[in-house]
């Protein structure tokens, strides 16, 4: 049963963050004068925001949710960076190809 919860959790956490997020970066991109929404390239907004939730989840929220398991540990500082810096590179090649 705490398994089907913390699924529940996660997906919630994707839904209410996610488009947060999306909706953050809708405004953030619209005052730069760039329209994403009918861009090829705002599948890369999407990718980002979910490298970004990823590492979120598995460095914070992971260990305040209802699954207690053996396996639960944070990311490694270099893959966390690395998963970061490409999300900030996504978000900021976007403005590039529109």
């Amino acid at each position: 049963m705490r398994i089907i919860l913390e699924i529940l959790r996660i997906i919630c956490i994707l839904l209410i963050f996610g488009g947060l997020l999306s909706a953050l970066l809708n405004y953030i991109y619209s005052t730069l004068g760039i329209n994403i929404n009918k861009n090829e390239s705002s599948w890369l907004r999407w990718i980002a925001i979910y490298f970004l939730l990823f590492v979120l989840y598995r460095n914070k929220l992971q260990f305040s949710g209802w699954y207690k398991g053996k396996e639960q540990r944070k990311l490694s500082k270099s893959i966390s960076f690395s998963l970061i810096f490409c999300a900030i590179i996504m978000l900021l090649i976007i403005p590039l190809l529109g």
